[in-house]
Parts: structure tokens; sequence; C-alpha cells
């Protein structure tokens, strides 16, 4: 995770931890746009760090034929056929590459907006989630 300042607006979440995240979420919509807006999506995972609210970002792998190879990003990707809206897309993306499912965040991501992608040819629709506690892994008996 990377810490970062996230403010979603002008004004920087404030607060007690575990309550910065949550505020800062509520002030966009819980919206799932549809495809058709945009063609990739990407998802914003929030956690409370020791000092500031910090932010998942991945390493592209490096391919020859990606022009986003090597580049630090947010997970996410293209709309499959098959996505039922922008925010399917935002969190299969997150889990093919990242192993994030639903469950593992605390809401439902909120629409934060779309953004050019020039690069692409694109616009990317950008969404925002608090990561959930870590769940215990499987208890080994003998």
């Amino acid at each position: 995770m990377a810490s970062v300042s996230a403010t979603g607006g002008t004004e920087r979440p404030s607060g007690p931890p575990g309550e910065r995240i949550p505020a800062l979420l509520r002030r966009f919509a819980p919206a799932a746009p549809p495809t058709s807006l945009a063609g990739a999506a990407v998802l914003i995972v929030l956690r409370e760090g020791a000092r500031d609210i910090e932010a998942l970002l991945i390493e592209r792998t490096i391919r020859s034929t990606d022009r986003a190879s090597g580049q630090i990003a947010l997970p996410g990707g293209h709309v499959h056929e098959g996505d039922r809206s922008l925010a399917e897309t935002a969190l299969r993306e997150c889990a093919e590459e990242v192993g994030l499912r639903p469950g593992d965040l605390r809401s439902v991501p909120r629409f934060v907006g779309i953004e050019p992608a020039r690069a692409f040819s694109s616009d990317v629709a950008v969404f925002a989630s608090e990561l959930g506690e870590p769940a215990p892994g499987p208890t080994v008996y003998s």
C-alpha cells in the first residue's frame, strides 16, 4: 500500500482513524454506471495506515506489446463481454490482479468519476472502497 493524500474534494479527510475513509467515501455515489460509459474501470482500495490513508497500487507486468507495461497503477482493466456494470469490471480486475474479492472490502465500491485515458483512447471509470479486516487463515489440526 502506498501513502496518499485522498481528498475527493478540497478538504482532507479528518476525524479519528476508522472514520476517515467512510467519511471520504460518503462524498461519492454508490452507483454502478453501465459499461457503455467507459472502456475500462479501476478500483482505488483504501485502508487506514499508521499515519495516513493508504491506497493499493500495482506494478504492471512488463510486456513489449503493452503500452502500460511496467507502470505503477491502480488495479483495473478493460470491460469484458458479460460485465454488467463498470463496478463489476473494476471488481473483476481487482480480483484477477491482486486477489481481492468483493467480500474483502468493507463496502460496495463508490463511483468517483470518469477520467480520460488518452494513451488508450478510452475513458476509465474510477471507483473507491475500503479494505476490510484480514480474514483469519485456515487452522491446521494434526
